[in-house]
């Protein structure tokens, strides 16, 4: 899991079953996506699960 944080539009989201490399890059990613455009999402919390 992880949280991301936008200064842009001062929110939160979280939760992914990507790497966090792969969802960062994403993300910060000039696409048409609720992320997409804003650029300045930062990683504030990470968590890894074993799944099993």
């Amino acid at each position: 899991m992880q949280v991301l944080y936008s200064i842009q539009r001062d929110q939160y989201l979280g939760h992914t079953c990507d790497t966090l490399e792969n969802r960062s890059s994403a993300n910060n990613s000039n696409h048409k996506g609720f992320t997409g455009g804003v650029g300045d999402w930062k990683v504030v919390y990470f968590e890894e699960f074993e799944n099993k």
